[in-house]
């Protein structure tokens, strides 16, 4: 993965001055570069645009991978289509790692990544498991992150185990006390399982209804759930809950 990292950094200084972008500027690296490098060629990836929480690029071995159009994946996409018991685990570590990495700043995240393994749905309906590991991949000149780049391995064959497993991997990991790493797999408790699964969809767009099927559950359920939600929280409305969901760190 490192190397890999390093890689797609050494083509972008081919066509950007800088790697590192100043944060005031508004110029992009040209990151469709990637498809025509030979290796590339087996590898399944997207960059993630940080400030704008959204795919900036997305290669096709991974639009294949999955059987979507590219026009069509987006990160709320990517997602939705995440298995409905791993979706909170997957929101839950994810918000952890990145509140680790920046407790750690000292740690050179393009060289160490955060890694989890998931099932994601692909366009026929059949689930498969992933590995996804993320690294920065581009910062600006405070060091604050631009692009995050995940790669996505398929390791359906190689494991028959639904479990979901997330952790660090880097020559810098040891840096991390025991106490923080733990936290990675913890999740808050405002919220029950159920309605942080819930809390989820509603911030990809999804309808009540639409929540319900996914859930598997009946509508009137998923309206009471909200409605308990909104009368512990004091918020007005669904928008409101959100707001806080992602203000208190439930939601990404």
């Amino acid at each position: 993965m490192e190397n890999f990292c390093e890689k797609i950094n050494e083509l972008i200084e081919r066509y950007i001055i800088e790697s590192k972008l100043d944060e005031n500027n508004n110029q992009k690296p040209d990151f469709a570069i990637l498809e025509n490098e030979g290796i590339f060629s087996n590898l399944h990836f997207y960059i993630y645009d940080v400030s704008n929480k959204e795919i900036e690029f997305i290669n096709e071995n991974l639009c294949n991978l999955l059987g979507y159009e590219k026009k069509e994946i987006s990160y709320n996409f990517l997602h939705s289509k995440i298995h409905p018991d791993d979706l909170l685990n997957v929101i839950s570590s994810t918000v952890n790692a990145l509140k680790i990495a920046h407790l750690y700043q000292d740690i050179d995240w393009k060289k160490n990544h955060f890694c989890i393994n998931f099932r994601i749905q692909n366009s026929i309906g059949t689930y498969l498991k992933v590995l996804r590991q993320t690294c920065v991949l581009i910062t600006d000149n405070n060091n604050r992150s631009l692009y995050a780049l995940s790669r996505f391995t398929d390791i359906t064959h190689t494991t028959s185990n639904d479990c979901i497993e997330c952790y660090f991997d880097g020559p810098d990991i040891s840096k991390i006390k025991e106490d923080d790493l733990e936290k990675l797999t913890q999740s808050k408790k405002m919220f029950s399982e159920c309605e942080l699964k819930i809390l989820i969809l509603m911030k990809l767009g999804m309808s009540r209804q639409q929540i319900a099927d996914k859930l598997h559950l009946s509508i009137y359920t998923i309206d009471t759930h909200i409605k308990n939600m909104m009368h512990r929280t004091h918020t007005l409305n669904s928008t409101h809950l959100i707001i806080l969901a992602l203000k208190e760190g439930y939601l990404t």
